[in-house]
Protein backbone atom coordinates (compact mmCIF):
# COMPACT_ATOMS: atom_id res chain seq x y z
CA UNK A 1 0.00 0.00 0.00
CA UNK A 2 2.78 2.42 0.97
CA UNK A 3 4.59 1.66 -2.27
CA UNK A 4 1.42 2.36 -4.28
CA UNK A 5 1.06 5.77 -2.59
CA UNK A 6 4.66 6.69 -3.43
CA UNK A 7 4.10 5.73 -7.08
CA UNK A 8 0.91 7.81 -7.28
CA UNK A 9 2.71 10.80 -5.70
CA UNK A 10 5.55 10.51 -8.21
CA UNK A 11 3.13 10.44 -11.14
CA UNK A 12 1.37 13.54 -9.84
CA UNK A 13 4.67 15.42 -9.38
CA UNK A 14 5.78 14.55 -12.93
CA UNK A 15 2.38 15.60 -14.31
CA UNK A 16 2.72 18.97 -12.60
CA UNK A 17 6.36 19.52 -13.63
CA UNK A 18 6.01 18.75 -17.35
CA UNK A 19 3.94 21.86 -18.23
CA UNK A 20 6.25 24.00 -16.13
CA UNK A 21 9.37 22.63 -17.79
CA UNK A 22 7.87 23.12 -21.24
CA UNK A 23 7.53 26.84 -20.45
CA UNK A 24 11.12 27.16 -19.22
CA UNK A 25 13.21 24.54 -21.03
CA UNK A 26 13.05 23.60 -24.68
CA UNK A 27 12.79 19.84 -24.87
CA UNK A 28 12.90 19.76 -28.62
CA UNK A 29 16.67 20.38 -28.89
CA UNK A 30 16.19 23.47 -31.09
CA UNK A 31 19.10 25.92 -31.28
CA UNK A 32 19.07 29.67 -32.02
CA UNK A 33 18.74 30.34 -35.73
CA UNK A 34 21.97 31.38 -37.42
CA UNK A 35 21.27 32.62 -40.92
CA UNK A 36 23.97 34.19 -43.05
CA UNK A 37 22.56 37.15 -44.99
CA UNK A 38 23.27 37.41 -48.70
CA UNK A 39 26.35 39.22 -49.91
CA UNK A 40 25.41 42.56 -51.48
CA UNK A 41 26.46 43.35 -55.02
CA UNK A 42 29.46 45.56 -55.75
CA UNK A 43 29.01 49.32 -55.55
CA UNK A 44 28.43 51.24 -58.77
CA UNK A 45 28.79 54.78 -57.44
CA UNK A 46 30.78 57.25 -59.53
CA UNK A 47 33.81 58.46 -57.55
CA UNK A 48 36.57 60.95 -58.21
CA UNK A 49 39.41 60.48 -55.70
CA UNK A 50 40.65 63.56 -53.88
CA UNK A 51 44.20 64.68 -54.50
CA UNK A 52 46.76 62.90 -52.38
CA UNK A 53 47.34 64.88 -49.19
CA UNK A 54 50.34 67.15 -49.18
CA UNK A 55 52.41 67.47 -46.08
CA UNK A 56 51.96 70.89 -44.59
CA UNK A 57 55.00 71.63 -42.45
CA UNK A 58 52.93 73.65 -40.00
CA UNK A 59 50.88 70.56 -39.12
CA UNK A 60 53.81 68.56 -37.77
CA UNK A 61 56.59 71.00 -36.86
CA UNK A 62 57.37 69.18 -33.62
CA UNK A 63 57.84 65.87 -35.42
CA UNK A 64 60.14 67.39 -38.03
CA UNK A 65 62.10 69.33 -35.42
CA UNK A 66 62.51 66.21 -33.30
CA UNK A 67 63.65 64.18 -36.29
CA UNK A 68 66.31 66.76 -37.18
CA UNK A 69 67.43 67.11 -33.58
CA UNK A 70 67.64 63.42 -32.78
CA UNK A 71 68.36 61.65 -36.05
CA UNK A 72 71.12 63.63 -37.67
CA UNK A 73 74.14 61.26 -37.54
CA UNK A 74 76.21 62.46 -34.60
CA UNK A 75 78.64 61.15 -32.01
CA UNK A 76 78.05 63.07 -28.80
CA UNK A 77 80.80 63.32 -26.22
CA UNK A 78 79.05 62.96 -22.86
CA UNK A 79 82.19 62.72 -20.70
CA UNK A 80 85.84 61.96 -21.38
CA UNK A 81 84.98 58.24 -21.35
CA UNK A 82 81.37 58.14 -22.58
CA UNK A 83 80.12 58.71 -26.14
CA UNK A 84 76.72 58.33 -27.76
CA UNK A 85 76.31 57.60 -31.48
CA UNK A 86 72.79 58.55 -32.57
CA UNK A 87 71.01 59.25 -35.84
CA UNK A 88 72.81 56.61 -37.89
CA UNK A 89 69.68 54.47 -37.56
CA UNK A 90 66.74 54.33 -35.17
CA UNK A 91 68.72 52.70 -32.35
CA UNK A 92 71.65 54.52 -30.77
CA UNK A 93 74.90 52.90 -29.61
CA UNK A 94 76.78 54.15 -26.56
CA UNK A 95 80.50 53.59 -25.93
CA UNK A 96 82.19 53.52 -22.52
CA UNK A 97 85.99 53.60 -22.51
CA UNK A 98 87.94 51.84 -19.77
CA UNK A 99 91.65 51.15 -19.33
CA UNK A 100 91.13 47.53 -20.46
CA UNK A 101 88.68 48.00 -23.31
CA UNK A 102 85.24 49.13 -24.40
CA UNK A 103 81.72 48.48 -23.20
CA UNK A 104 79.04 49.17 -25.81
CA UNK A 105 75.38 49.65 -24.93
CA UNK A 106 72.99 48.28 -27.59
CA UNK A 107 73.78 47.49 -31.20
CA UNK A 108 71.17 49.17 -33.41
CA UNK A 109 69.12 47.49 -36.14
CA UNK A 110 71.52 47.39 -39.09
CA UNK A 111 74.97 45.89 -39.55
CA UNK A 112 76.08 48.46 -42.13
CA UNK A 113 75.07 51.39 -39.97
CA UNK A 114 76.59 49.75 -36.91
CA UNK A 115 79.83 49.44 -38.87
CA UNK A 116 79.65 53.19 -39.63
CA UNK A 117 79.26 53.86 -35.93
CA UNK A 118 82.22 51.63 -35.12
CA UNK A 119 84.29 53.50 -37.71
CA UNK A 120 83.50 56.76 -35.90
CA UNK A 121 84.33 55.20 -32.55
CA UNK A 122 87.68 54.06 -33.95
CA UNK A 123 88.57 57.71 -34.53
CA UNK A 124 88.40 58.08 -30.75
CA UNK A 125 89.94 54.80 -29.52
CA UNK A 126 91.33 51.52 -30.83
CA UNK A 127 90.68 49.59 -27.65
CA UNK A 128 89.00 46.19 -28.01
CA UNK A 129 85.26 45.67 -27.51
CA UNK A 130 85.08 43.67 -24.30
CA UNK A 131 81.34 43.80 -23.56
CA UNK A 132 78.11 44.58 -25.39
CA UNK A 133 75.04 45.19 -23.24
CA UNK A 134 71.57 44.65 -24.67
CA UNK A 135 69.16 46.88 -22.76
CA UNK A 136 66.31 44.75 -24.15
CA UNK A 137 65.40 42.44 -27.01
CA UNK A 138 63.81 44.72 -29.63
CA UNK A 139 65.43 44.35 -33.03
CA UNK A 140 66.66 47.98 -33.13
CA UNK A 141 68.90 47.15 -30.16
CA UNK A 142 70.35 43.74 -31.08
CA UNK A 143 70.72 43.44 -34.86
CA UNK A 144 74.01 45.24 -35.56
CA UNK A 145 76.10 43.14 -33.17
CA UNK A 146 77.97 41.31 -35.92
CA UNK A 147 79.67 44.59 -36.89
CA UNK A 148 80.64 45.41 -33.31
CA UNK A 149 81.63 42.20 -31.54
CA UNK A 150 85.13 40.74 -31.59
CA UNK A 151 86.51 37.38 -30.54
CA UNK A 152 85.77 36.97 -26.86
CA UNK A 153 83.27 39.84 -26.58
CA UNK A 154 80.78 39.15 -23.81
CA UNK A 155 77.16 39.98 -24.62
CA UNK A 156 74.98 40.61 -21.58
CA UNK A 157 71.22 40.87 -21.10
CA UNK A 158 68.57 39.75 -18.66
CA UNK A 159 67.40 36.17 -18.94
CA UNK A 160 63.93 37.42 -19.88
CA UNK A 161 65.37 39.54 -22.70
CA UNK A 162 67.16 36.53 -24.14
CA UNK A 163 63.86 34.63 -24.19
CA UNK A 164 62.19 37.58 -25.87
CA UNK A 165 64.83 37.66 -28.60
CA UNK A 166 64.33 33.95 -29.20
CA UNK A 167 60.57 34.49 -29.47
CA UNK A 168 60.19 37.82 -31.28
CA UNK A 169 63.09 37.36 -33.68
CA UNK A 170 62.82 33.57 -33.81
CA UNK A 171 59.68 31.44 -33.74
CA UNK A 172 57.34 34.47 -33.87
CA UNK A 173 59.65 36.43 -36.13
CA UNK A 174 57.42 36.36 -39.21
CA UNK A 175 54.61 38.02 -37.31
CA UNK A 176 56.93 40.60 -35.78
CA UNK A 177 58.38 41.48 -39.16
CA UNK A 178 54.86 42.04 -40.45
CA UNK A 179 54.07 44.21 -37.41
CA UNK A 180 57.14 46.38 -38.00
CA UNK A 181 56.24 46.69 -41.68
CA UNK A 182 52.83 48.03 -40.65
CA UNK A 183 54.25 50.26 -37.93
CA UNK A 184 56.80 52.01 -40.12
CA UNK A 185 54.78 52.12 -43.33
CA UNK A 186 56.72 49.46 -45.22
CA UNK A 187 53.67 47.36 -46.13
CA UNK A 188 53.18 47.09 -49.94
CA UNK A 189 54.97 50.35 -50.63
CA UNK A 190 54.17 50.18 -54.33
CA UNK A 191 50.59 51.04 -53.40
CA UNK A 192 51.47 53.75 -50.86
CA UNK A 193 51.71 57.52 -51.14
CA UNK A 194 55.15 59.12 -51.11
CA UNK A 195 56.72 59.54 -47.70
CA UNK A 196 56.88 63.09 -46.39
CA UNK A 197 60.42 62.33 -45.17
CA UNK A 198 62.74 59.35 -44.81
CA UNK A 199 62.51 57.27 -41.67
CA UNK A 200 65.54 56.59 -39.47
CA UNK A 201 64.42 52.96 -38.99
CA UNK A 202 66.64 50.71 -41.12
CA UNK A 203 65.99 47.06 -40.24
CA UNK A 204 68.56 44.55 -41.47
CA UNK A 205 66.41 41.57 -42.47
CA UNK A 206 69.37 39.32 -43.32
CA UNK A 207 71.39 39.78 -40.14
CA UNK A 208 72.09 36.86 -37.85
CA UNK A 209 70.91 37.75 -34.37
CA UNK A 210 73.68 37.04 -31.88
CA UNK A 211 72.22 35.89 -28.57
CA UNK A 212 73.55 37.01 -25.19
CA UNK A 213 76.41 34.96 -23.80
CA UNK A 214 75.73 35.95 -20.19
CA UNK A 215 72.33 36.57 -18.61
CA UNK A 216 71.05 37.46 -15.15
CA UNK A 217 67.73 37.76 -13.34
CA UNK A 218 67.77 40.81 -11.06
CA UNK A 219 71.22 42.37 -10.81
CA UNK A 220 74.69 41.83 -12.23
CA UNK A 221 77.84 43.79 -11.40
CA UNK A 222 81.26 43.64 -13.00
CA UNK A 223 84.41 45.74 -13.09
CA UNK A 224 86.50 46.52 -16.14
CA UNK A 225 89.53 48.76 -16.39
CA UNK A 226 88.85 50.47 -13.09
CA UNK A 227 85.16 51.14 -13.74
CA UNK A 228 82.25 49.54 -11.92
CA UNK A 229 79.23 48.52 -14.00
CA UNK A 230 75.91 47.83 -12.28
CA UNK A 231 73.20 46.21 -14.41
CA UNK A 232 69.68 46.12 -13.01
CA UNK A 233 66.53 44.47 -14.30
CA UNK A 234 64.12 47.40 -14.79
CA UNK A 235 60.81 46.33 -16.29
CA UNK A 236 59.12 48.82 -18.62
CA UNK A 237 59.51 49.04 -22.38
CA UNK A 238 59.71 45.26 -22.19
CA UNK A 239 59.43 42.77 -19.30
CA UNK A 240 63.15 41.99 -19.62
CA UNK A 241 64.52 45.53 -19.86
CA UNK A 242 67.69 46.53 -17.99
CA UNK A 243 69.46 49.76 -17.12
CA UNK A 244 73.20 50.22 -16.69
CA UNK A 245 74.48 52.43 -13.87
CA UNK A 246 78.03 53.74 -13.65
CA UNK A 247 78.24 55.02 -10.05
CA UNK A 248 81.63 56.68 -10.42
CA UNK A 249 80.45 58.66 -13.45
CA UNK A 250 76.90 59.20 -12.19
CA UNK A 251 75.79 58.00 -15.63
CA UNK A 252 72.62 56.01 -16.23
CA UNK A 253 72.11 54.17 -19.54
CA UNK A 254 68.34 53.80 -19.62
CA UNK A 255 67.62 52.07 -22.94
CA UNK A 256 64.00 52.81 -23.86
CA UNK A 257 62.82 53.69 -20.36
CA UNK A 258 63.22 57.29 -21.49
CA UNK A 259 63.27 59.01 -24.88
CA UNK A 260 62.05 62.36 -26.12
CA UNK A 261 58.32 61.66 -26.47
CA UNK A 262 55.38 60.43 -24.49
CA UNK A 263 56.28 56.74 -24.07
CA UNK A 264 54.84 53.99 -26.20
CA UNK A 265 53.10 52.28 -23.28
CA UNK A 266 51.19 50.15 -25.76
CA UNK A 267 52.32 49.24 -29.25
CA UNK A 268 49.02 48.66 -31.11
CA UNK A 269 49.92 45.31 -32.68
CA UNK A 270 51.94 43.81 -29.81
CA UNK A 271 51.34 42.36 -26.37
CA UNK A 272 50.57 44.65 -23.38
CA UNK A 273 53.54 46.31 -21.75
CA UNK A 274 54.15 46.18 -17.96
CA UNK A 275 53.11 49.75 -17.15
CA UNK A 276 53.14 49.37 -13.36
CA UNK A 277 56.65 47.97 -13.58
CA UNK A 278 57.67 50.91 -15.76
CA UNK A 279 56.57 53.32 -13.01
CA UNK A 280 58.55 51.42 -10.37
CA UNK A 281 61.64 51.32 -12.58
CA UNK A 282 61.52 55.07 -13.18
CA UNK A 283 61.26 55.69 -9.44
CA UNK A 284 64.33 53.49 -8.88
CA UNK A 285 66.19 55.31 -11.65
CA UNK A 286 65.33 58.70 -10.16
CA UNK A 287 66.57 57.61 -6.72
CA UNK A 288 70.07 57.17 -8.15
CA UNK A 289 70.28 60.95 -8.78
CA UNK A 290 72.07 60.57 -12.14
CA UNK A 291 74.09 63.39 -13.64
CA UNK A 292 73.78 61.90 -17.11
CA UNK A 293 70.75 60.10 -18.56
CA UNK A 294 71.75 58.31 -21.76
CA UNK A 295 68.88 56.75 -23.75
CA UNK A 296 69.02 54.41 -26.72
CA UNK A 297 66.96 56.88 -28.77
CA UNK A 298 67.18 60.69 -28.89
CA UNK A 299 69.69 62.96 -27.17
CA UNK A 300 71.18 62.48 -23.72
CA UNK A 301 70.03 64.62 -20.78
CA UNK A 302 72.81 66.19 -18.71
CA UNK A 303 72.82 67.89 -15.33
CA UNK A 304 71.27 66.46 -12.16
CA UNK A 305 68.39 68.93 -12.09
CA UNK A 306 67.51 68.37 -15.76
CA UNK A 307 67.67 64.59 -15.38
CA UNK A 308 65.55 64.68 -12.24
CA UNK A 309 62.97 66.86 -13.97
CA UNK A 310 62.49 64.60 -16.99
CA UNK A 311 62.39 61.45 -14.86
CA UNK A 312 59.87 63.00 -12.48
CA UNK A 313 57.70 64.23 -15.35
CA UNK A 314 57.79 60.85 -17.05
CA UNK A 315 56.95 58.99 -13.85
CA UNK A 316 54.10 61.37 -13.07
CA UNK A 317 52.69 61.14 -16.61
CA UNK A 318 52.71 57.35 -16.77
CA UNK A 319 51.34 57.05 -13.24
CA UNK A 320 48.57 59.54 -14.00
CA UNK A 321 47.47 57.68 -17.14
CA UNK A 322 47.65 54.32 -15.38
CA UNK A 323 45.74 55.46 -12.29
CA UNK A 324 43.06 57.24 -14.32
CA UNK A 325 42.61 54.17 -16.49
CA UNK A 326 42.25 51.88 -13.47
CA UNK A 327 39.72 54.33 -12.02
CA UNK A 328 37.79 54.16 -15.29
CA UNK A 329 37.74 50.36 -15.09
CA UNK A 330 36.53 50.40 -11.50
CA UNK A 331 33.83 52.93 -12.38
CA UNK A 332 32.49 50.70 -15.14
CA UNK A 333 33.63 52.76 -18.12
CA UNK A 334 34.17 51.01 -21.41
CA UNK A 335 37.55 51.35 -23.04
CA UNK A 336 36.06 53.80 -25.57
CA UNK A 337 34.67 55.95 -22.76
CA UNK A 338 38.01 55.86 -20.97
CA UNK A 339 39.92 56.87 -24.11
CA UNK A 340 37.56 59.82 -24.60
CA UNK A 341 37.89 61.02 -21.01
CA UNK A 342 41.60 60.62 -20.15
CA UNK A 343 44.24 63.17 -21.13
CA UNK A 344 47.37 64.50 -19.47
CA UNK A 345 46.98 67.43 -17.08
CA UNK A 346 48.02 70.79 -18.47
CA UNK A 347 51.35 71.02 -16.65
CA UNK A 348 52.48 67.72 -18.23
CA UNK A 349 50.99 68.32 -21.68
CA UNK A 350 53.36 71.26 -22.09
CA UNK A 351 56.48 69.26 -21.21
CA UNK A 352 58.74 69.02 -24.29
CA UNK A 353 59.66 65.48 -23.24
CA UNK A 354 56.03 64.30 -23.29
CA UNK A 355 54.84 65.37 -26.73
CA UNK A 356 52.91 62.55 -28.38
CA UNK A 357 55.42 62.04 -31.19
CA UNK A 358 55.91 58.29 -30.71
CA UNK A 359 53.47 56.99 -28.08
CA UNK A 360 50.00 58.35 -27.36
CA UNK A 361 47.78 58.59 -24.29
CA UNK A 362 44.85 56.99 -26.16
CA UNK A 363 46.89 53.93 -27.18
CA UNK A 364 48.20 53.69 -23.61
CA UNK A 365 44.68 53.58 -22.18
CA UNK A 366 43.76 50.82 -24.63
CA UNK A 367 46.89 48.87 -23.74
CA UNK A 368 46.25 49.12 -20.00
CA UNK A 369 42.70 47.84 -20.51
CA UNK A 370 44.13 45.00 -22.59
CA UNK A 371 46.66 44.14 -19.90
CA UNK A 372 44.43 44.43 -16.84
CA UNK A 373 41.00 43.20 -17.98
CA UNK A 374 39.38 40.51 -20.09
CA UNK A 375 37.83 40.79 -23.53
CA UNK A 376 34.16 40.51 -22.51
CA UNK A 377 32.52 43.85 -21.68
CA UNK A 378 29.30 42.62 -20.05
CA UNK A 379 27.27 43.44 -23.14
CA UNK A 380 25.60 40.12 -23.95
CA UNK A 381 26.02 40.41 -27.71
CA UNK A 382 29.81 40.50 -27.23
CA UNK A 383 30.00 37.09 -25.57
CA UNK A 384 29.46 34.89 -28.62
CA UNK A 385 29.23 37.34 -31.54
CA UNK A 386 28.37 36.42 -35.09
CA UNK A 387 30.92 37.17 -37.81
CA UNK A 388 30.91 40.90 -38.52
CA UNK A 389 29.69 40.37 -42.07
CA UNK A 390 26.27 39.23 -40.80
CA UNK A 391 25.47 42.59 -39.20
CA UNK A 392 27.10 44.54 -42.04
CA UNK A 393 24.96 42.82 -44.67
CA UNK A 394 21.79 43.54 -42.72
CA UNK A 395 22.75 47.21 -42.44
CA UNK A 396 23.44 47.41 -46.18
CA UNK A 397 20.05 45.85 -46.88
CA UNK A 398 18.27 48.22 -44.48
CA UNK A 399 19.70 51.37 -46.10
CA UNK A 400 18.97 50.18 -49.62
CA UNK A 401 22.40 49.06 -50.78
CA UNK A 402 26.10 49.88 -50.66
CA UNK A 403 25.81 52.95 -52.87
CA UNK A 404 23.84 54.75 -50.16
CA UNK A 405 26.56 54.16 -47.57
CA UNK A 406 29.41 55.07 -49.91
CA UNK A 407 27.68 58.22 -51.12
CA UNK A 408 27.56 59.39 -47.52
CA UNK A 409 31.18 58.36 -47.04
CA UNK A 410 32.21 60.55 -49.98
CA UNK A 411 30.31 63.52 -48.49
CA UNK A 412 32.14 63.00 -45.20
CA UNK A 413 35.46 62.67 -47.00
CA UNK A 414 34.91 66.01 -48.71
CA UNK A 415 34.12 67.50 -45.29
CA UNK A 416 37.37 66.11 -43.83
CA UNK A 417 35.74 63.57 -41.48
CA UNK A 418 38.14 60.83 -42.46
CA UNK A 419 37.81 58.55 -39.43
CA UNK A 420 34.07 58.27 -39.97
CA UNK A 421 34.70 57.62 -43.67
CA UNK A 422 36.88 54.64 -42.71
CA UNK A 423 34.27 53.25 -40.35
CA UNK A 424 31.45 53.57 -42.89
CA UNK A 425 33.46 51.98 -45.68
CA UNK A 426 34.34 49.17 -43.27
CA UNK A 427 30.63 48.28 -43.14
CA UNK A 428 30.60 47.81 -46.90
CA UNK A 429 33.92 45.94 -46.94
CA UNK A 430 32.73 43.63 -44.16
CA UNK A 431 29.50 42.96 -46.11
CA UNK A 432 31.41 42.34 -49.33
CA UNK A 433 35.22 42.16 -49.20
CA UNK A 434 35.30 42.28 -53.01
CA UNK A 435 33.87 45.81 -53.13
CA UNK A 436 36.73 47.73 -54.77
CA UNK A 437 35.19 51.16 -54.49
CA UNK A 438 34.77 50.96 -50.72
CA UNK A 439 38.45 50.06 -50.35
CA UNK A 440 39.56 52.85 -52.68
CA UNK A 441 37.51 55.49 -50.86
CA UNK A 442 38.83 54.26 -47.51
CA UNK A 443 42.44 54.32 -48.72
CA UNK A 444 42.35 58.05 -49.45
CA UNK A 445 40.94 58.88 -46.03
CA UNK A 446 43.66 56.75 -44.45
CA UNK A 447 46.23 58.81 -46.36
CA UNK A 448 44.84 62.00 -44.86
CA UNK A 449 44.75 60.57 -41.35
CA UNK A 450 48.39 59.57 -41.64
CA UNK A 451 49.73 62.83 -42.95
CA UNK A 452 47.88 65.03 -40.46
CA UNK A 453 48.49 62.92 -37.34
CA UNK A 454 51.82 64.30 -36.14
CA UNK A 455 52.89 60.95 -34.67
CA UNK A 456 55.56 58.87 -36.38
CA UNK A 457 53.90 55.54 -35.53
CA UNK A 458 50.43 56.61 -36.65
CA UNK A 459 51.90 57.89 -39.92
CA UNK A 460 53.39 54.46 -40.57
CA UNK A 461 50.31 52.51 -39.56
CA UNK A 462 48.01 54.63 -41.73
CA UNK A 463 50.39 54.51 -44.69
CA UNK A 464 50.48 50.72 -44.50
CA UNK A 465 46.71 50.45 -44.02
CA UNK A 466 46.05 52.63 -47.07
CA UNK A 467 48.46 50.59 -49.15
CA UNK A 468 46.75 47.39 -48.01
CA UNK A 469 43.32 48.65 -49.12
CA UNK A 470 44.66 49.66 -52.54
CA UNK A 471 46.41 46.32 -52.90
CA UNK A 472 43.18 44.49 -52.07
CA UNK A 473 41.37 46.63 -54.66
CA UNK A 474 44.21 46.23 -57.20
CA UNK A 475 44.29 50.02 -57.49
CA UNK A 476 47.45 52.06 -57.95
CA UNK A 477 47.71 55.78 -57.43
CA UNK A 478 47.32 57.63 -60.73
CA UNK A 479 45.35 54.81 -62.33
Amino acid sequence: MKRRIIIIQSVVIVALLVPLLNNVVSLSGRKPVVREPETPGASTLSYTPPPSPKLRLETIPELLESRKRNFTPTVDKITEDIYLARGYMLGSIAMIITDEGLVLVDAGENRQNAAEVMKEFRKITNKPVKVIVYTHGHLDHVTGTESLAQDGTEIISTEIAKGMIEKDLGWLGTYHQRVRNHQFGFFNEEYAIARPFDLPFKPDREAEIILPTLTFEKEYTFELGGKRFELRHTTGETPGHLTLWLPDDHALFCGDQFYESFPNLSSPMLEPRPVKGWITSLEEMSALKPRYLIPSHTVAITGKENVQQVLNDRTEAIKYVYDETVNAMNNGLSVEQAVASISLPEDLVNSPQLRELYGTVAWSVRGIYQGETGWYTGNGSDLNPLPGRFQAREIVKLVGGTNTILARAVELQEAGEHQLVCELTDVVISANPEDRLARIIKSFSLDYLGVTGGNINSMGFYRSAAARERMMANYRLGS
